[in-house]
C-alpha cells in the first residue's frame, strides 16, 4: 500500500520483469521488439523444439514407457548387433532401443545379451546437439553405403530416433553444448567421441 493512501502497488525488479516477459508469448514478442540482442542470447541458451509435427514429441523408454525427451540427460539409445564371425563379415544391427539409464537399460540389455548380441550406446542428450546429430545421420548413410545392414525393427527405431530428435537440433547449439562438443572432440571416435584418429 502506498503510505497511507490505501493504493496497492508492486515493485518490479529485474527477476519479476524477466519472469513476466519470458514466460508468455506476448511477453516474448515485447522482449524481441525492445531487447532483440538480449532475447536472441536468451533464446539460444534456452532452446525449445521447433514445431515441425502435429504430434507430441515422444521417445518412449522400451522398458517403462517414460518419454525420454522430457527427461534430458536420463536416456540412452542402444544399438545391438550380431557378433562378427570373421573380419570380412559386415556389421548387422538387430535391435535399437531407447531406455532410461540404469535399471531400464539393464533389463533390456540382459535380455539381448542372452541372444548373443553386443551393444554400443549413445547418450540421447548428446545426439540432440546439432553437430553430433548430423554426424549420426552421415554415419548411418556411410554405413548403409558400405553394406552394414539393419533389421526392420532396428531401422524403424533408428528413423524414429532421428525424427523425434530433429526438432531439438533445428537450432543453434547452446554455450553448454559447444563446451560439450569440445569435450567430445578430445575423445577418440572409436570410443564414442568426435575426436579424429589417424
Amino acid at each position: 500500500m502506498v503510505s497511507g493512501l490505501g493504493i496497492p502497488f508492486q515493485i518490479f525488479d529485474r527477476e519479476k520483469i524477466e519472469g513476466q516477459l519470458l514466460h508468455s508469448s506476448r511477453g516474448l514478442e515485447l522482449a524481441k521488439r525492445y531487447f532483440p540482442k538480449s532475447i536472441e542470447a536468451w533464446s539460444n541458451e534456452n532452446p525449445t523444439p521447433a514445431r515441425l509435427f502435429k504430434e507430441h514429441l515422444n521417445l518412449a523408454c522400451a522398458n517403462c514407457g517414460t518419454n525420454l525427451l522430457e527427461k534430458p540427460g536420463k536416456g540412452v539409445v542402444s544399438l545391438w548387433q550380431k557378433m562378427r564371425e570373421s573380419p570380412q563379415q559386415k556389421d548387422a544391427f538387430e535391435q535399437i532401443h531407447f531406455t532410461c539409464f540404469g535399471h531400464c537399460d539393464d533389463v533390456i540389455g540382459k535380455r539381448l545379451r542372452a541372444d548373443k548380441l553386443i551393444d554400443g550406446w549413445e547418450d540421447i542428450r548428446d545426439i540432440s546437439i546439432p553437430t553430433v546429430y548430423i554426424r549420426w545421420v552421415m554415419s548411418v548413410l556411410n554405413e548403409l553405403r558400405s553394406g552394414v545392414t539393419y533389421s526392420d525393427q532396428a531401422f524403424e527405431n533408428l528413423k524414429e530416433l532421428l525424427l523425434q530428435l530433429f526438432p531439438y537440433v533445428a537450432r543453434h547449439p547452446t554455450a553448454a553444448e559447444s563446451d560439450r562438443l569440445r569435450e567430445l572432440g578430445t575423445i577418440p571416435s572409436w570410443m564414442g567421441g568426435l575426436g579424429y584418429s589417424d
